[in-house]
């Protein structure tokens, strides 16, 4: 959502965009969205209890209302950009009240599938999701998404503006500078493994590889400590052994953690069932990220990869998420380092973060579509 903001103040558009993540500022703090000051707010997701948690889902509305009203003037806003999984009746009215001027975007970045959840369809998150998703589609006035599924699917009917993840490039830039340290080959994995990543595939993978192989290669995995990741689907203690030559668990890392750990390495790795929902309809923001710090990101085509990323320049595309394809791709990577092929991707990399997954990249074109009649 500091990405979406970072666009509307790109683009010239006064817009207050208001984000549900505990991790940043506390409730009612605003932070710039750029250098010219647009307003982003962070109204702290929904935590403790489960009752306090629907408390707060249910007075989203009237408490990002009364911080509107206490330090926006609204005559000035002409965007109010929310999440979806906020929007929602009452969300809509205590903003309408607040800022009735303002056109009211509701940003999409994701769609689950039943099947991720234990109780399916009648899993809370699910139906909450898919209600949130249904309304927006019928009420908001603009509707932002992250990737064409989406654009084509759910939200066809609302002409949607289709915009990926977007990066702050100067946040990674001595990451993408670094000289890659002599040695192994690294290729590393930041994020939270479980039911997107499955990490188990990869420990497969480098168990296929060649002694010699093995030998060129080390694989780091930040965002989960050794015994969680033991505890995997389709991992143990044992199968971790078995790749202990290899393996580097660095545990969960703050964001200069990760932009160091990316500086040491030579290529990240995001592998990711193709067929799964939220793969076909989000869009890994960890490829943008990882490319902007000058690392080439290993990784099979879901959702838009493929309209922003090129197999051999700036990425190694693999094939499909089986553990036989990852090791020839891993395989591929050891042979460009080993033939000094690495710094001309890392460079392409940094360029296409740059070039397409910037605020600035895509300012005209939402210029463009906020300004244009939106058809309802």
């Amino acid at each position: 959502m500091l990405g979406l903001a970072r666009t509307f103040a790109e683009a010239g558009m006064s817009a207050l965009v208001v984000n549900d993540d505990p991790r940043l500022t506390a409730i009612g703090e605003r932070r710039p969205g750029t250098t010219n000051g647009v307003p982003y707010m962070n109204l702290g997701a929904p935590t403790g209890s489960r009752r306090q948690r629907w408390a707060r889902r249910r007075s989203f509305g009237a408490r990002l209302a009364a911080v509107i009203s206490a330090t926006v003037d609204v005559d000035d806003v002409q965007v109010v950009c929310v999440p979806s999984y906020f929007y929602t009746p009452r969300t809509r009215r205590f903003l309408r009240g607040a800022a009735p001027a303002a056109t009211l975007i509701v940003d999409v970045v994701e769609r689950h599938d039943a099947g991720q959840f234990p109780r399916g369809r009648l899993e809370p998150y699910f139906i909450r999701h898919r209600l949130t998703s249904w309304y927006a589609e019928r009420t908001a006035d603009r509707v932002i998404v992250i990737s064409r599924a989406l654009a084509a699917g759910p939200f066809r009917s609302r002409s949607p503006f289709v915009l990926p993840p977007t990066v702050e490039v100067a946040d990674f830039r001595d990451a993408a500078e670094a000289t890659r340290p002599e040695g192994p080959t690294t290729v590393t994995y930041v994020g939270s493994p479980g039911s997107k990543d499955d990490l188990s595939a990869l420990v497969a993978a480098v168990g296929q590889l060649s002694a010699t192989e093995r030998a060129a290669l080390r694989i780091v995995v930040g965002g989960v400590d050794r015994e969680a990741m033991a505890q995997l689907p389709g991992l143990s203690t044992a199968s971790l052994l078995e790749i202990d030559d290899v393996l580097e668990v660095v545990g969960k890392l703050d964001r200069s953690g990760v932009a160091h750990l990316l500086a040491r390495s030579h290529y990240t790795i995001l592998i990711r069932d193709p067929d799964a929902g939220f793969a076909r309809f989000g869009f890994p923001t960890k490829v943008p990220e990882s490319m902007a710090a000058g690392c080439p990101p290993i990784a099979n085509l879901t959702s838009d990869l493929g309209d922003y990323i090129t197999d051999g320049r700036d990425s190694l595309i693999c094939p499909g998420p089986t553990a036989s394809q990852i090791a020839a791709t891993l395989r591929r990577a050891l042979q460009d380092v080993a033939a000094g092929e690495h710094p001309r991707r890392s460079l392409e990399a940094a360029r296409t973060a740059d070039e397409r997954f910037t605020a600035a990249s895509w300012a005209p074109d939402l210029y463009s579509w906020l300004t244009a009649d939106s058809g309802r």
